[in-house]
Protein backbone atom coordinates (compact mmCIF):
# COMPACT_ATOMS: atom_id res chain seq x y z
CA UNK A 1 0.00 0.00 0.00
CA UNK A 2 1.28 3.56 -1.04
CA UNK A 3 1.64 6.20 2.10
CA UNK A 4 3.38 9.09 2.20
CA UNK A 5 5.02 9.13 5.57
CA UNK A 6 7.96 10.66 7.72
CA UNK A 7 10.83 7.86 7.06
CA UNK A 8 11.15 6.77 10.45
CA UNK A 9 7.20 5.95 10.30
CA UNK A 10 7.64 3.96 7.37
CA UNK A 11 10.64 1.63 9.54
CA UNK A 12 8.38 1.44 13.03
CA UNK A 13 5.84 0.09 10.07
CA UNK A 14 7.70 -2.67 8.53
CA UNK A 15 8.88 -3.65 11.89
CA UNK A 16 5.52 -3.87 13.25
CA UNK A 17 4.78 -6.05 9.96
CA UNK A 18 7.69 -8.49 10.83
CA UNK A 19 5.93 -9.31 14.34
CA UNK A 20 8.66 -8.79 16.82
CA UNK A 21 8.41 -10.63 20.29
CA UNK A 22 10.19 -7.93 22.03
CA UNK A 23 11.12 -4.01 21.18
CA UNK A 24 13.92 -2.77 23.25
CA UNK A 25 13.06 1.12 23.26
CA UNK A 26 15.35 4.25 24.21
CA UNK A 27 15.24 7.12 22.46
CA UNK A 28 18.39 9.30 21.30
CA UNK A 29 17.73 11.25 17.88
CA UNK A 30 17.16 11.10 15.10
CA UNK A 31 16.21 7.50 15.72
CA UNK A 32 13.72 8.36 18.33
CA UNK A 33 10.80 8.50 16.32
CA UNK A 34 11.20 5.19 15.08
CA UNK A 35 10.41 3.47 18.85
CA UNK A 36 7.71 6.20 20.05
CA UNK A 37 5.73 5.01 16.48
CA UNK A 38 6.22 0.94 17.58
CA UNK A 39 5.13 1.98 20.70
CA UNK A 40 2.25 3.99 19.27
CA UNK A 41 1.71 1.02 17.44
CA UNK A 42 1.64 -1.50 20.12
CA UNK A 43 -0.81 0.81 22.43
CA UNK A 44 -3.29 1.13 19.61
CA UNK A 45 -2.80 -3.07 19.32
CA UNK A 46 -1.49 -2.92 15.73
CA UNK A 47 1.44 -4.68 16.73
CA UNK A 48 0.47 -7.41 19.10
CA UNK A 49 1.89 -10.05 21.16
CA UNK A 50 4.61 -8.16 21.65
CA UNK A 51 6.68 -7.16 24.89
CA UNK A 52 7.26 -3.14 24.37
CA UNK A 53 10.16 -2.04 26.76
CA UNK A 54 11.36 0.98 28.08
CA UNK A 55 14.38 0.90 29.07
CA UNK A 56 17.04 2.99 31.14
CA UNK A 57 20.18 3.28 28.53
CA UNK A 58 21.14 1.88 25.26
CA UNK A 59 23.54 -0.51 26.93
CA UNK A 60 20.39 -1.73 28.62
CA UNK A 61 18.38 -1.91 25.20
CA UNK A 62 20.62 -4.41 24.09
CA UNK A 63 21.66 -6.39 27.06
CA UNK A 64 17.38 -7.05 26.90
CA UNK A 65 17.35 -7.33 23.27
CA UNK A 66 20.34 -10.44 24.06
CA UNK A 67 17.85 -11.56 26.62
CA UNK A 68 15.04 -12.03 24.52
CA UNK A 69 16.67 -13.38 21.42
CA UNK A 70 18.63 -15.92 24.03
CA UNK A 71 15.14 -16.80 25.34
CA UNK A 72 13.91 -17.62 21.45
CA UNK A 73 12.01 -14.30 20.99
CA UNK A 74 12.27 -12.04 17.62
CA UNK A 75 14.25 -8.92 19.11
CA UNK A 76 14.60 -5.73 18.12
CA UNK A 77 16.08 -2.18 19.19
CA UNK A 78 17.34 1.18 17.62
CA UNK A 79 19.66 3.83 18.75
CA UNK A 80 22.05 6.31 16.91
CA UNK A 81 25.46 7.66 17.28
CA UNK A 82 26.40 8.22 20.64
CA UNK A 83 23.86 5.56 21.82
CA UNK A 84 25.41 2.79 19.55
CA UNK A 85 28.96 3.56 21.52
CA UNK A 86 27.15 2.96 24.81
CA UNK A 87 26.17 -0.24 24.14
CA UNK A 88 29.30 -1.49 22.45
CA UNK A 89 29.98 -3.91 25.07
CA UNK A 90 26.82 -5.74 24.56
CA UNK A 91 26.94 -5.36 20.91
CA UNK A 92 29.78 -7.18 20.42
CA UNK A 93 28.29 -9.92 22.42
CA UNK A 94 25.57 -10.32 20.59
CA UNK A 95 27.32 -10.61 17.42
CA UNK A 96 29.80 -13.37 19.18
CA UNK A 97 27.01 -15.30 20.38
CA UNK A 98 25.04 -15.47 17.04
CA UNK A 99 22.33 -13.75 18.63
CA UNK A 100 19.36 -13.16 15.30
CA UNK A 101 18.58 -9.49 16.64
CA UNK A 102 17.73 -6.70 14.38
CA UNK A 103 18.54 -2.86 14.91
CA UNK A 104 18.26 0.01 13.12
CA UNK A 105 21.25 2.57 13.51
CA UNK A 106 19.72 6.29 12.22
CA UNK A 107 23.64 7.06 11.55
CA UNK A 108 24.73 10.60 13.36
CA UNK A 109 27.95 11.80 13.95
CA UNK A 110 30.55 11.09 16.99
CA UNK A 111 31.64 14.12 18.39
CA UNK A 112 33.44 15.72 19.46
CA UNK A 113 32.62 18.20 18.59
CA UNK A 114 28.81 17.67 19.62
CA UNK A 115 26.99 16.75 16.32
CA UNK A 116 23.63 15.19 15.72
CA UNK A 117 24.13 15.17 11.90
CA UNK A 118 24.24 12.76 9.54
CA UNK A 119 27.51 10.46 8.72
CA UNK A 120 28.65 6.77 9.43
CA UNK A 121 31.09 7.11 11.99
CA UNK A 122 28.78 5.58 14.34
CA UNK A 123 27.85 2.42 12.43
CA UNK A 124 31.27 1.79 11.11
CA UNK A 125 32.92 1.68 14.26
CA UNK A 126 31.58 -1.33 14.75
CA UNK A 127 32.21 -2.93 11.57
CA UNK A 128 34.51 -5.30 13.06
CA UNK A 129 31.65 -6.32 15.95
CA UNK A 130 30.47 -9.15 13.72
CA UNK A 131 26.90 -7.55 12.97
CA UNK A 132 25.95 -7.50 9.64
CA UNK A 133 25.58 -3.97 8.33
CA UNK A 134 23.47 -3.08 5.57
CA UNK A 135 22.87 0.53 3.97
CA UNK A 136 19.73 2.19 2.72
CA UNK A 137 19.59 4.36 0.29
CA UNK A 138 16.02 5.50 0.29
CA UNK A 139 13.46 5.27 3.05
CA UNK A 140 11.21 2.51 0.28
CA UNK A 141 15.07 0.57 0.77
CA UNK A 142 14.91 1.24 4.48
CA UNK A 143 11.85 -0.62 4.98
CA UNK A 144 12.44 -3.27 2.43
CA UNK A 145 16.07 -3.96 4.47
CA UNK A 146 14.24 -4.91 7.81
CA UNK A 147 12.18 -7.39 6.53
CA UNK A 148 15.11 -8.92 4.81
CA UNK A 149 16.99 -8.17 7.80
CA UNK A 150 14.99 -10.36 9.90
CA UNK A 151 14.90 -12.33 7.16
CA UNK A 152 18.88 -12.81 6.62
CA UNK A 153 19.31 -12.65 10.47
CA UNK A 154 17.53 -15.63 11.65
CA UNK A 155 18.50 -17.88 8.68
CA UNK A 156 22.40 -17.29 9.77
CA UNK A 157 21.64 -16.86 13.63
CA UNK A 158 23.69 -13.32 13.40
CA UNK A 159 22.48 -9.94 14.32
CA UNK A 160 21.53 -7.31 11.57
CA UNK A 161 22.30 -3.68 11.67
CA UNK A 162 20.03 -1.99 8.71
CA UNK A 163 21.54 2.03 8.60
CA UNK A 164 19.83 5.18 7.14
CA UNK A 165 21.44 8.02 7.09
CA UNK A 166 19.67 10.25 10.55
CA UNK A 167 17.73 13.64 9.32
CA UNK A 168 18.18 12.92 5.81
CA UNK A 169 16.07 9.77 5.55
CA UNK A 170 15.05 9.49 9.28
CA UNK A 171 13.08 12.81 9.06
CA UNK A 172 12.42 13.24 5.40
CA UNK A 173 8.62 12.37 4.39
CA UNK A 174 8.55 9.87 0.98
CA UNK A 175 6.24 8.17 -0.97
CA UNK A 176 6.52 4.76 0.32
CA UNK A 177 5.06 1.34 -0.04
CA UNK A 178 3.93 -0.47 3.15
CA UNK A 179 3.30 -4.44 2.28
CA UNK A 180 -0.05 -5.58 3.80
CA UNK A 181 0.50 -8.13 6.62
CA UNK A 182 -0.24 -11.08 4.73
CA UNK A 183 2.92 -10.56 2.07
CA UNK A 184 5.15 -10.49 4.80
CA UNK A 185 4.35 -13.76 6.95
CA UNK A 186 4.63 -15.43 3.26
CA UNK A 187 7.97 -14.10 2.95
CA UNK A 188 9.42 -14.10 6.69
CA UNK A 189 8.62 -17.04 8.61
CA UNK A 190 7.72 -17.47 12.25
CA UNK A 191 11.16 -16.86 14.47
CA UNK A 192 12.59 -20.69 15.01
CA UNK A 193 15.89 -20.23 16.85
CA UNK A 194 18.67 -22.49 16.92
CA UNK A 195 19.67 -21.79 20.27
CA UNK A 196 17.15 -20.93 22.98
CA UNK A 197 18.01 -20.77 26.74
CA UNK A 198 15.50 -23.09 28.81
CA UNK A 199 15.32 -24.08 32.19
CA UNK A 200 14.38 -27.44 31.33
CA UNK A 201 17.08 -28.02 29.79
CA UNK A 202 19.81 -25.53 31.38
CA UNK A 203 22.98 -24.81 29.54
CA UNK A 204 25.18 -21.70 29.04
CA UNK A 205 26.17 -19.94 25.72
CA UNK A 206 29.01 -17.26 25.47
CA UNK A 207 31.25 -18.92 28.47
CA UNK A 208 34.72 -17.71 28.95
CA UNK A 209 37.43 -19.31 27.15
CA UNK A 210 41.40 -18.94 27.15
CA UNK A 211 43.78 -17.60 24.86
CA UNK A 212 44.19 -20.96 23.23
CA UNK A 213 40.31 -21.02 21.63
CA UNK A 214 39.27 -17.22 21.52
CA UNK A 215 41.13 -16.63 18.33
CA UNK A 216 40.02 -19.49 16.73
CA UNK A 217 36.31 -18.53 17.55
CA UNK A 218 36.54 -15.44 16.43
CA UNK A 219 37.79 -16.83 13.14
CA UNK A 220 35.12 -19.02 13.17
CA UNK A 221 33.06 -16.01 13.45
CA UNK A 222 34.59 -14.23 10.61
CA UNK A 223 34.22 -17.64 8.29
CA UNK A 224 30.18 -17.63 8.93
CA UNK A 225 30.29 -13.78 7.83
CA UNK A 226 32.16 -14.11 5.06
CA UNK A 227 28.98 -17.14 4.22
CA UNK A 228 26.39 -14.68 4.53
CA UNK A 229 27.30 -13.13 1.46
CA UNK A 230 25.62 -15.11 -0.67
CA UNK A 231 22.34 -15.26 1.76
CA UNK A 232 21.97 -11.48 1.62
CA UNK A 233 21.96 -12.14 -2.22
CA UNK A 234 19.37 -14.47 -2.46
CA UNK A 235 17.15 -13.15 0.02
CA UNK A 236 17.32 -9.82 -1.76
CA UNK A 237 16.83 -11.92 -4.58
CA UNK A 238 13.66 -13.95 -3.33
CA UNK A 239 12.77 -10.06 -2.05
CA UNK A 240 12.12 -8.73 -5.73
CA UNK A 241 10.91 -11.95 -7.09
CA UNK A 242 7.93 -11.63 -4.56
CA UNK A 243 7.49 -7.55 -4.07
CA UNK A 244 8.42 -6.92 -7.56
CA UNK A 245 11.53 -4.10 -6.51
CA UNK A 246 15.12 -4.63 -6.44
CA UNK A 247 15.87 -3.48 -2.90
CA UNK A 248 18.78 -4.23 -0.76
CA UNK A 249 21.37 -6.93 -2.06
CA UNK A 250 25.23 -6.89 -2.24
CA UNK A 251 25.79 -3.37 -4.60
CA UNK A 252 23.57 -1.87 -6.70
CA UNK A 253 25.17 -0.04 -10.48
CA UNK A 254 23.57 2.60 -12.06
CA UNK A 255 24.65 3.65 -16.20
CA UNK A 256 27.45 1.24 -15.73
CA UNK A 257 27.58 -0.25 -19.25
CA UNK A 258 30.38 1.73 -20.63
CA UNK A 259 31.61 3.73 -17.79
CA UNK A 260 35.15 4.68 -17.59
CA UNK A 261 35.10 6.64 -14.47
CA UNK A 262 32.81 5.06 -11.41
CA UNK A 263 31.75 6.84 -8.07
CA UNK A 264 31.53 3.98 -5.43
CA UNK A 265 29.68 5.47 -2.23
CA UNK A 266 26.65 3.82 0.03
CA UNK A 267 23.83 5.06 1.94
CA UNK A 268 21.70 8.48 1.17
CA UNK A 269 24.25 10.06 -0.74
CA UNK A 270 23.97 7.31 -3.93
CA UNK A 271 20.62 10.08 -4.88
CA UNK A 272 22.73 12.78 -5.38
CA UNK A 273 25.59 11.19 -7.01
CA UNK A 274 23.07 9.55 -9.69
CA UNK A 275 21.45 12.95 -10.31
CA UNK A 276 25.19 14.56 -11.08
CA UNK A 277 26.50 11.55 -13.04
CA UNK A 278 22.65 12.06 -15.09
CA UNK A 279 23.91 15.51 -15.91
CA UNK A 280 27.77 14.51 -16.43
CA UNK A 281 26.35 12.27 -19.12
CA UNK A 282 24.39 14.67 -20.82
CA UNK A 283 27.98 16.62 -21.19
CA UNK A 284 29.45 12.87 -22.60
CA UNK A 285 31.30 11.91 -19.61
CA UNK A 286 31.19 8.11 -19.34
CA UNK A 287 30.15 7.96 -15.26
CA UNK A 288 28.60 5.85 -13.58
CA UNK A 289 27.66 4.87 -10.09
CA UNK A 290 28.25 1.45 -7.67
CA UNK A 291 26.37 1.88 -4.47
CA UNK A 292 27.03 -0.53 -1.66
CA UNK A 293 24.33 -2.20 0.25
CA UNK A 294 26.37 -4.70 2.46
CA UNK A 295 28.80 -3.11 4.25
CA UNK A 296 29.61 -5.93 6.46
CA UNK A 297 30.56 -8.69 5.56
CA UNK A 298 32.16 -6.73 2.70
CA UNK A 299 31.31 -8.39 -1.08
CA UNK A 300 35.18 -8.50 -2.01
CA UNK A 301 33.80 -10.24 -5.29
CA UNK A 302 31.14 -8.13 -6.45
CA UNK A 303 32.47 -4.95 -5.87
CA UNK A 304 35.48 -6.22 -8.05
CA UNK A 305 32.73 -7.66 -10.90
CA UNK A 306 31.52 -4.04 -10.89
CA UNK A 307 34.35 -2.07 -11.10
CA UNK A 308 36.38 -4.54 -13.33
CA UNK A 309 35.96 -2.62 -16.40
CA UNK A 310 36.54 0.76 -15.72
CA UNK A 311 39.91 2.90 -15.51
CA UNK A 312 39.03 5.04 -12.12
CA UNK A 313 37.39 5.16 -9.17
CA UNK A 314 36.03 7.54 -7.13
CA UNK A 315 35.08 6.09 -3.13
CA UNK A 316 33.29 8.83 -1.39
CA UNK A 317 33.77 8.08 2.66
CA UNK A 318 31.17 9.30 4.95
CA UNK A 319 33.39 9.24 8.29
CA UNK A 320 37.19 9.98 8.88
CA UNK A 321 39.60 7.23 9.62
CA UNK A 322 41.32 9.41 11.99
CA UNK A 323 45.23 8.28 11.35
CA UNK A 324 44.13 6.67 8.20
CA UNK A 325 41.99 8.20 6.13
CA UNK A 326 38.57 6.68 4.59
CA UNK A 327 38.09 3.25 6.14
CA UNK A 328 35.79 2.27 2.75
CA UNK A 329 38.99 3.18 0.29
CA UNK A 330 40.86 0.07 1.95
CA UNK A 331 38.12 -2.74 1.49
CA UNK A 332 38.15 -1.17 -1.80
CA UNK A 333 41.23 -1.47 -2.92
CA UNK A 334 41.24 -4.80 -1.23
CA UNK A 335 38.60 -5.59 -3.30
CA UNK A 336 40.39 -4.44 -6.62
CA UNK A 337 43.73 -5.65 -5.89
CA UNK A 338 45.44 -7.31 -9.47
CA UNK A 339 42.91 -4.86 -11.32
CA UNK A 340 44.34 -1.58 -13.25
CA UNK A 341 42.07 0.79 -11.96
CA UNK A 342 43.02 3.76 -10.36
CA UNK A 343 41.24 4.67 -7.07
CA UNK A 344 40.69 7.86 -5.59
CA UNK A 345 39.16 8.63 -1.94
CA UNK A 346 36.69 11.78 -0.98
CA UNK A 347 35.83 12.34 2.23
CA UNK A 348 31.97 14.42 2.00
CA UNK A 349 31.84 17.16 4.28
CA UNK A 350 35.33 18.32 3.29
CA UNK A 351 33.76 19.20 0.26
CA UNK A 352 32.94 22.40 0.96
CA UNK A 353 36.63 22.70 1.92
CA UNK A 354 38.04 20.74 -0.66
CA UNK A 355 36.28 21.78 -3.66
CA UNK A 356 35.58 25.44 -4.74
CA UNK A 357 33.40 27.22 -7.74
CA UNK A 358 33.79 29.61 -10.17
CA UNK A 359 31.33 30.87 -12.17
CA UNK A 360 31.82 33.87 -15.38
CA UNK A 361 32.17 36.83 -13.20
CA UNK A 362 35.43 35.93 -11.37
CA UNK A 363 38.73 34.91 -10.85
CA UNK A 364 39.85 32.42 -8.26
CA UNK A 365 43.42 32.54 -6.62
CA UNK A 366 44.24 29.64 -4.61
CA UNK A 367 46.96 30.07 -1.67
CA UNK A 368 49.24 27.60 -0.34
CA UNK A 369 49.99 29.24 3.20
CA UNK A 370 49.85 32.71 2.29
CA UNK A 371 51.37 32.00 -0.81
CA UNK A 372 49.52 32.63 -4.35
CA UNK A 373 49.91 29.47 -6.09
CA UNK A 374 47.22 29.36 -9.03
CA UNK A 375 44.70 31.61 -10.46
CA UNK A 376 41.61 30.24 -12.05
CA UNK A 377 39.12 31.76 -14.45
CA UNK A 378 37.96 28.93 -15.96
CA UNK A 379 34.34 28.37 -14.70
CA UNK A 380 33.15 25.11 -13.14
CA UNK A 381 34.21 23.13 -9.96
CA UNK A 382 37.86 22.73 -9.03
CA UNK A 383 39.24 20.76 -6.14
CA UNK A 384 41.83 22.29 -3.45
CA UNK A 385 43.56 21.03 0.03
CA UNK A 386 41.16 22.12 2.60
CA UNK A 387 42.67 24.91 4.71
CA UNK A 388 44.59 26.53 6.16
CA UNK A 389 46.73 24.14 3.58
CA UNK A 390 44.95 26.37 0.87
CA UNK A 391 42.23 29.12 0.72
CA UNK A 392 40.58 30.58 -2.24
CA UNK A 393 40.25 34.48 -2.61
CA UNK A 394 37.86 35.77 -5.56
CA UNK A 395 38.36 38.92 -7.51
CA UNK A 396 35.41 40.19 -10.11
CA UNK A 397 36.01 39.83 -13.17
CA UNK A 398 33.12 41.64 -14.76
CA UNK A 399 33.71 46.02 -15.93
CA UNK A 400 33.61 48.47 -12.71
CA UNK A 401 33.33 52.00 -12.65
CA UNK A 402 35.05 54.60 -11.08
CA UNK A 403 32.25 57.53 -10.56
CA UNK A 404 34.51 60.71 -9.33
CA UNK A 405 32.67 62.47 -6.33
CA UNK A 406 33.62 65.74 -7.58
CA UNK A 407 35.11 67.46 -10.64
CA UNK A 408 39.06 68.31 -10.89
CA UNK A 409 40.04 71.78 -11.67
CA UNK A 410 42.23 71.73 -15.07
CA UNK A 411 44.02 74.49 -17.01
CA UNK A 412 43.78 74.84 -20.85
CA UNK A 413 46.29 76.21 -22.83
CA UNK A 414 44.26 79.74 -22.52
CA UNK A 415 45.20 79.62 -19.06
CA UNK A 416 42.00 79.37 -18.27
CA UNK A 417 40.39 76.81 -15.47
CA UNK A 418 37.73 74.30 -16.06
CA UNK A 419 36.24 72.26 -13.78
CA UNK A 420 36.35 68.73 -15.63
CA UNK A 421 33.63 65.72 -14.26
CA UNK A 422 35.26 62.18 -15.55
CA UNK A 423 34.51 58.44 -15.04
CA UNK A 424 36.40 55.57 -15.95
CA UNK A 425 35.08 51.76 -16.93
CA UNK A 426 37.88 49.07 -15.57
CA UNK A 427 38.41 45.82 -15.05
CA UNK A 428 41.18 43.26 -13.59
CA UNK A 429 43.74 42.06 -16.29
CA UNK A 430 46.05 40.18 -14.58
CA UNK A 431 44.75 39.05 -11.48
CA UNK A 432 48.43 38.59 -9.58
CA UNK A 433 49.76 42.31 -10.32
CA UNK A 434 46.44 43.06 -9.17
CA UNK A 435 46.83 41.39 -5.42
CA UNK A 436 50.82 42.18 -4.98
CA UNK A 437 49.24 45.64 -5.85
CA UNK A 438 45.98 46.31 -3.91
CA UNK A 439 45.56 43.08 -2.13
CA UNK A 440 42.35 42.87 -4.04
CA UNK A 441 41.28 45.67 -2.28
CA UNK A 442 38.54 47.53 -5.01
CA UNK A 443 39.01 50.76 -2.77
CA UNK A 444 42.37 51.07 -2.52
CA UNK A 445 42.39 50.56 -6.59
CA UNK A 446 40.09 53.32 -7.10
CA UNK A 447 42.10 55.45 -4.81
CA UNK A 448 44.69 54.74 -7.27
CA UNK A 449 43.27 55.11 -10.27
CA UNK A 450 41.66 58.51 -8.83
CA UNK A 451 45.07 60.14 -8.56
CA UNK A 452 46.48 58.82 -12.20
CA UNK A 453 43.29 59.88 -13.78
CA UNK A 454 43.94 63.32 -12.24
CA UNK A 455 47.81 63.41 -13.77
CA UNK A 456 46.56 62.20 -17.17
CA UNK A 457 44.03 64.44 -17.58
CA UNK A 458 45.74 67.34 -16.57
CA UNK A 459 48.38 66.06 -19.55
CA UNK A 460 45.44 66.02 -21.86
CA UNK A 461 43.82 69.47 -20.90
CA UNK A 462 46.54 71.75 -21.00
CA UNK A 463 47.33 71.88 -24.30
CA UNK A 464 44.03 72.37 -25.36
CA UNK A 465 41.79 75.48 -25.65
CA UNK A 466 38.41 75.77 -23.85
CA UNK A 467 36.80 75.74 -27.08
CA UNK A 468 38.41 72.11 -28.03
CA UNK A 469 37.90 70.68 -24.92
CA UNK A 470 34.36 71.27 -25.14
CA UNK A 471 33.50 70.97 -28.43
CA UNK A 472 35.91 69.99 -31.47
CA UNK A 473 38.38 67.77 -29.88
CA UNK A 474 36.70 66.28 -27.16
CA UNK A 475 36.37 62.95 -27.94
CA UNK A 476 40.19 62.69 -29.26
CA UNK A 477 40.56 64.43 -25.66
CA UNK A 478 38.74 61.20 -24.02
CA UNK A 479 41.03 58.47 -26.21
CA UNK A 480 44.14 60.21 -25.56
CA UNK A 481 43.60 60.15 -21.14
CA UNK A 482 42.17 56.24 -22.05
CA UNK A 483 45.80 55.59 -23.86
CA UNK A 484 47.51 57.82 -20.95
CA UNK A 485 45.51 55.99 -17.90
CA UNK A 486 46.14 52.43 -19.46
CA UNK A 487 49.89 52.95 -19.80
CA UNK A 488 49.81 54.00 -15.91
CA UNK A 489 47.62 50.78 -14.77
CA UNK A 490 49.14 47.89 -16.88
CA UNK A 491 52.13 47.09 -14.49
CA UNK A 492 49.38 46.81 -11.55
CA UNK A 493 47.49 44.54 -13.50
CA UNK A 494 43.92 46.91 -14.42
CA UNK A 495 42.85 46.68 -18.15
CA UNK A 496 40.96 50.55 -18.81
CA UNK A 497 37.98 49.97 -20.94
CA UNK A 498 36.84 53.78 -21.47
CA UNK A 499 37.26 57.41 -19.90
CA UNK A 500 34.37 59.92 -20.32
CA UNK A 501 33.90 63.36 -19.38
CA UNK A 502 30.83 63.82 -18.17
CA UNK A 503 30.49 67.62 -17.89
CA UNK A 504 33.10 70.88 -18.95
CA UNK A 505 32.27 73.51 -16.78
CA UNK A 506 34.00 77.10 -16.04
CA UNK A 507 35.26 77.08 -12.18
CA UNK A 508 32.64 78.75 -10.18
CA UNK A 509 34.56 82.08 -9.68
CA UNK A 510 34.16 82.30 -13.74
CA UNK A 511 31.08 81.28 -13.66
CA UNK A 512 29.83 83.83 -11.21
CA UNK A 513 31.08 86.46 -13.23
CA UNK A 514 29.47 85.43 -16.59
CA UNK A 515 26.37 85.19 -14.64
CA UNK A 516 26.80 88.85 -13.58
CA UNK A 517 27.39 90.05 -16.92
CA UNK A 518 24.54 88.44 -17.71
CA UNK A 519 22.72 89.95 -15.22
CA UNK A 520 23.47 93.13 -15.60
CA UNK A 521 22.94 92.97 -19.74
CA UNK A 522 19.57 91.83 -18.61
CA UNK A 523 18.74 94.85 -16.83
CA UNK A 524 20.28 97.33 -19.57
CA UNK A 525 18.00 95.47 -21.97
CA UNK A 526 14.90 95.80 -19.13
CA UNK A 527 16.06 99.68 -18.75
CA UNK A 528 15.64 100.60 -22.07
CA UNK A 529 12.43 98.76 -22.71
CA UNK A 530 10.99 100.09 -19.71
CA UNK A 531 12.04 103.73 -20.97
CA UNK A 532 10.75 103.02 -24.21
CA UNK A 533 7.15 101.38 -22.78
CA UNK A 534 7.18 104.53 -20.30
CA UNK A 535 7.73 107.33 -23.55
CA UNK A 536 4.99 105.55 -25.25
CA UNK A 537 2.83 105.57 -22.76
CA UNK A 538 3.51 109.45 -22.37
CA UNK A 539 2.29 109.74 -25.59
CA UNK A 540 -0.52 107.67 -25.88
CA UNK A 541 -1.75 109.50 -22.54
CA UNK A 542 -0.53 112.94 -24.14
CA UNK A 543 -3.21 112.15 -27.37
CA UNK A 544 -6.26 110.85 -25.45
CA UNK A 545 -6.20 114.58 -23.47
CA UNK A 546 -5.86 116.57 -26.74
CA UNK A 547 -9.18 114.43 -27.97
CA UNK A 548 -10.72 115.21 -24.90
CA UNK A 549 -10.26 118.57 -25.39
CA UNK A 550 -11.64 118.81 -28.50
CA UNK A 551 -14.61 116.70 -27.87
CA UNK A 552 -15.53 119.07 -24.98
CA UNK A 553 -14.76 122.21 -26.70
CA UNK A 554 -16.89 120.72 -29.37
CA UNK A 555 -19.56 119.77 -27.15
CA UNK A 556 -19.44 123.19 -25.50
CA UNK A 557 -19.68 124.99 -29.27
CA UNK A 558 -22.57 123.22 -29.64
CA UNK A 559 -24.17 123.35 -26.48
CA UNK A 560 -23.84 127.64 -26.76
CA UNK A 561 -25.24 127.25 -29.98
CA UNK A 562 -28.51 125.62 -29.06
CA UNK A 563 -28.76 127.67 -26.34
CA UNK A 564 -28.44 131.14 -28.37
CA UNK A 565 -31.67 129.39 -30.78
CA UNK A 566 -33.29 128.80 -27.76
CA UNK A 567 -32.87 132.56 -26.51
CA UNK A 568 -34.07 134.03 -30.01
CA UNK A 569 -37.21 131.93 -29.72
CA UNK A 570 -38.08 132.87 -26.71
CA UNK A 571 -37.57 136.72 -27.62
CA UNK A 572 -39.55 136.18 -30.58
CA UNK A 573 -42.60 134.61 -28.52
CA UNK A 574 -42.74 136.76 -25.42
CA UNK A 575 -44.57 139.72 -27.55
CA UNK A 576 -47.07 137.21 -28.71
CA UNK A 577 -47.32 135.68 -25.26
CA UNK A 578 -48.26 139.30 -23.26
CA UNK A 579 -50.94 139.91 -26.17
CA UNK A 580 -52.78 136.28 -25.72
CA UNK A 581 -52.48 136.91 -21.86
CA UNK A 582 -54.32 140.64 -22.39
CA UNK A 583 -57.05 138.86 -24.68
CA UNK A 584 -57.72 136.12 -21.82
CA UNK A 585 -58.07 139.51 -19.43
Amino acid sequence: MLKQLEGSQGVAQAVALCRPDVVCAYPISPQTHIVENLGLLCRKGVLQNCEYINVESEFAAMSVAMGASAAGGRAYTATAGRGLLFMVEPVYNAGGLGLPIVMTVANRAIGAPINIWNDHSDSMSQRDSGWLQLFAETNQEAVDLHIQAFRIAEELSLPVMVCMDGFVLTHAFERMDIPEQAEVDAFLPPYEPRQQLDPANPYSIGAMVGPEAFTEVRYLAHRKMCEAVDTVERVAGEFRERFGRESGGLVSCYRMEDAEVAVFAMGSLLGTIKDTVDEMREQGVKIGVVGLKCYRPFPFEAVRKALANVRAVVVIERMVSAGCGGALELDVMRALRGLDVTQHSVIAGLGELCLYTVNEREYAMVFALGELKTVVDEPGIHVKLPPPLQNVVYLDKRILTLDASGADLVQTSEKKNLMIDTFVKWRIGDPRLYWVSFQGSERAASDRLSALLRDVLNIAVNKRTVNQITSSEREKAMSEISELLQARVRDVGIDIVDVRMKRVDFTPEISESVYRRMEAERKRVASEERSKGAAEAERIRANADRQSEVILAQAYRDAQKTKGEGDAEAARLKPIARVLRRRTT
